[in-house]
């Protein structure tokens, strides 16, 4: 490689940076007929020496862009309608309790605790602004494939803000941010789950579940989300 580039710089100083000549000196003076070939092709390209007579050539097809995988909604995330912008969900926030008790004594009494979970919607936008000239002036469906790119993109930001969502007026608030969300210091769960550094262990895939499971979650909706280097 080092000797071919050192035959094509020659070939160029000696013919003063024409193509054309370059070639020439390559086949006769080097016997390379294959930088010969090149140096052919590269004065096709130079627009003076003949590229301008040369049609650009375009697929019917655009190589597709590369997204990340959306997670939330196949974890399990419902979709609620919102029709005036908020919600307001009941809940149960504590049960009564059932106790043993001997005959004839008084029956502690018990009662369920309730509470309100309020929702208010945030809005997801995008605005790609688009030429009626362009749409009718090309081989492509500008529309499909902006349509089918946004659709990809407002994926990825309910993605976002359901995992990394600061919360606020305009955010909704994310997993990672949500203080009610159980966070593991895997530096102190114990040497058979991970090291001090962090070093995860073949077993701490069973503290992580059971750990979930003691708030007495459905075990049949868990889900597990990785970055690409785990």
């Amino acid at each position: 490689a080092d000797g071919m580039f050192g035959r094509s710089v020659k070939c160029i100083n000696q013919s003063g940076g024409d193509a054309e000549k370059a070639a020439y000196i390559a086949e006769h003076k080097f016997d390379d007929k294959e930088m010969a070939s090149e140096f052919k092709a590269l004065s096709v390209t130079t627009p003076s020496d003949g590229g301008y007579l040369v049609p650009e050539v375009y697929a019917n097809e655009i190589i597709e862009l590369l997204y990340p995988t959306t997670v939330i909604y196949a974890l399990g995330a419902r979709r609620l309608g919102m029709a005036n912008g908020n919600l307001n969900i009941p809940k149960i926030k504590a049960g009564s309790r059932a106790l043993f008790n001997g005959e004839e004594r008084k029956i502690p009494k018990s009662a369920p605790k309730f509470g309100n979970l309020k929702l208010s919607a945030k809005k997801l936008t995008a605005l790609i602004p688009m030429s009626n000239d362009l749409l009718r002036s090309t081989n492509f469906d500008n529309d499909v494939i902006v349509g089918q790119d946004i659709t990809q993109q407002m994926a990825l930001g309910v993605d976002y803000g359901a995992l990394l969502g600061t919360g606020g007026e305009f955010q909704p608030l994310g997993i990672m941010a949500n203080k009610g969300v159980l966070n593991i210091d895997v530096t102190s769960v114990g040497k058979d789950y991970a090291d001090s550094n962090g070093v995860l262990t073949a077993a701490f895939p069973n503290y992580l579940v059971a750990a979930v499971l003691k708030n007495n979650v459905y075990a049949t909706g868990l889900g597990f989300v990785f970055n690409t280097s785990v």
